[in-house]
């Protein structure tokens, strides 16, 4: 579930078509750092964080006996937060639930090299997405690698020249449906969880 948790109806569809979870807290600590009137990181707020705190033990609370969710992304894109992350909110959650890994969505942590990679679509091409995946395992060996988000699909001048499609135009659906099926299978054959 990205940025939100998923309801009990999908989740319970997930546990019955065996399909895997990583479950993300809605916490986006670098759209906070925006609130006008406020040079402070959010972490550096006290009822910010003391209410993620709440909101994971609770979300875990309710959602830990669903055997689909195999991970728990504590944050998306924290841009900047990392080391507070790592040090600080990673391991409330393995508190909260020792028997799960724990990711930082685009980040590294103890389980997880994760990234977030759209090259083949908004710039690069499909060799730089595979190359991407290639460099991450290979310096993070001992940790799962993850493509938590791709795909994504702008279809705009680079792709069309002058035309912008929009979302209803059937040539739009067709090569975004290629691009993610090139992705899906760059990914399927380097391993890595998506």
């Amino acid at each position: 579930g990205h940025m939100e948790p998923l309801t009990r109806k999908w989740l319970d569809l997930c546990d019955r078509h065996g399909v895997l979870v990583v479950c993300e807290f809605p916490n986006f600590p670098d759209v906070q750092r925006l609130l006008k009137g406020c040079d402070l990181s959010p972490y550096e707020r006290p009822l910010f964080w003391e209410n993620l705190k709440r909101e994971a033990a609770g979300m875990i609370a309710c959602r830990a006996n669903h055997p689909s969710i195999v991970a728990w992304s504590a944050s998306n894109e924290g841009n900047g937060f990392g080391d507070w992350e790592r040090a600080n909110l990673v391991p409330h959650v393995k508190g909260l639930d020792p028997t799960r890994p724990v990711m930082l969505s685009a980040d590294i942590s103890a389980d997880f090299a994760d990234t977030h990679n759209f090259n083949g679509n908004w710039f690069g091409t499909h060799a730089d997405f595979e190359h991407m995946s290639r460099m991450l395992a290979g310096a993070y060996p001992e940790r799962i690698v993850a493509c938590s988000e791709f795909g994504q699909y702008q279809a705009d001048a680079k792709w069309y020249g002058t035309e912008k499609l929009d979302r209803g135009n059937s040539q739009r659906t067709l090569d975004h449906a290629l691009l993610l099926q090139e992705q899906m299978e760059a990914l399927r054959r380097l391993r890595t969880l998506l």
